[in-house]
């Protein structure tokens, strides 16, 4: 692992429909940057049809040297992201708290970084918590300046990091069960309680 920070999603502007956050996420990376020596903050994703003058406002905001941007990755550039990243930020619809549309649904880019060993730090909205175990897969928070908290302590305490980054790889494995899917699934169809995954 290195001493990168990884976001992936989309390159579109904040709206009732999608808020991912970039602007919140590259500012709290500033403000940090003094206890992140060294560590490189990574944005990833596909970028929106005529979004070019908000990709390039991000770039502008970013902090130089330290700040990469990777867009339109493939799978195998992601792969290797996920890989060499040691954490992994995630703040959709922190800007938009009260609209649900603007929140995470689901989260599958936590769940592939977590499968990668890779510690999230994550917005406690949406679908987050429960692809996020907070204290046993990863942290959750509350507001943005949390995000470098969290961050700057676990990047203190290795051993913490550690434990996380472990029980993440295993927590991970689980979602990707096909039968306890096609489970969760029916009960889902159904109008039944889902069957929560074991910890």
């Amino acid at each position: 692992k290195e001493k990168m920070i990884l976001h992936v999603s989309r390159f579109t502007e904040p709206s009732e429909w999608a808020d991912k956050a970039h602007r919140q996420m590259l500012q709290v990376f500033r403000m940090y940057q003094n206890d992140l020596q060294d560590w490189t903050f990574v944005m990833a994703g596909a970028l929106d049809p005529n979004m070019e003058d908000y990709f390039n406002e991000l770039t502008y905001r970013a902090a130089p040297r330290v700040t990469q941007f990777y867009m339109n990755p493939t799978d195998l550039e992601l792969a290797s992201l996920y890989g060499r990243a040691s954490f992994y930020w995630h703040a959709t619809g922190i800007s938009l708290p009260h609209i649900p549309s603007a929140q995470e649904h689901l989260g599958l880019a936590p769940l592939e970084a977590q499968a990668a060993g890779c510690v999230p730090v994550v917005f406690n909205s949406g679908g987050m918590p429960e692809v996020v175990i907070h204290g046993k897969t990863g942290a959750l928070v509350d507001d943005a300046r949390q995000l470098g908290q969290i961050t700057v302590q676990l990047s203190r305490d290795w051993s913490a990091w550690s434990g996380l980054s472990q029980q993440g790889m295993r927590w991970a494995k689980k979602w990707m069960d096909f039968e306890a899917f096609k489970t969760r699934l029916i009960y889902s169809l159904a109008g039944m309680p889902i069957p929560e995954l074991p910890d």
